[in-house]
């Protein structure tokens, strides 16, 4: 009877170690972090016309910020502005087109791909889309009115795709490459697009700024 009860205390005490072992790596397994409140990222490089863009502007400096609010792990709502500065360029004929400024207002989805959160390397990969406006300037003082001096805003729509190095919980720095594309009129363009027979008709403006920064998460 002893026999009996010291195998049945053994096997129990067994079977407690056995579930508790799984139980145990799973205390020890740590949380899925939080996702982050805010984000707020600043960045600089080059902006490569396109399209019709680059028949009267030649690539120039490209700034950008933004912030971002995620809501899901993988998901969050992104605000962002950009400048394109614009050099202008000159035909064959000498007809010579102002330096241009674009400046992007957006907001859209930002989706993370990869964070550290979910992996045992620092890299990040995220993308956004977005709609908003474009408020196109030429510069009067390069070119006399009505060509200098344009001004004009119109819809807009951007993606962009990043990859970064997380290099804390708070600190990461990222290479960008964007593109916006202009919803322009051929009415409101046509003051430019008649400056140079080399011209076609101006209608959707497409840039490509290309970018480095820094992103800063405070969660």
């Amino acid at each position: 009877m002893d026999v009996s009860r010291s195998s049945f205390i053994v096997t129990v005490a067994g079977a407690a170690v056995a579930l508790s072992g799984p139980a145990a790596a799973r205390a020890q397994v740590p949380e899925p972090a939080a996702p982050p409140a805010f984000e707020v990222m600043a960045s600089g490089g080059i902006a490569i016309p396109a399209g019709g863009l680059a028949d009267i502007t030649s690539a120039g400096p490209a700034l950008g910020g933004s912030v971002s609010y995620r809501f899901l792990p993988h998901f969050g709502f992104r605000a962002g502005v950009g400048a394109d500065l614009l050099d202008g360029t000159q035909d064959a004929q000498g007809n010579q087109f102002p330096s241009t400024s674009m400046v992007h207002i957006t907001g859209g989805l930002l989706v993370d791909l990869a964070r550290p959160d979910w992996q045992d390397s620092p890299l990040t990969t995220s993308v956004d889309v977005g709609l908003g406006i474009t408020h196109m300037k030429t510069n009067a003082s390069d070119v006399p009115a009505p060509v200098g001096g344009f001004s004009k805003t119109f819809f807009a729509a951007t993606g962009g795709l990043r990859i970064g190095w997380r290099f804390d919980e708070h600190v990461e720095a990222f290479g960008e490459g964007r593109t916006y594309m202009t919803l322009g009129k051929r009415g409101d363009l046509a003051v430019l697009s008649n400056h140079s027979p080399a011209v076609g008709s101006l209608r959707d403006l497409w840039s490509f700024p290309i970018t480095a920064g820094v992103r800063v998460t405070f969660q």
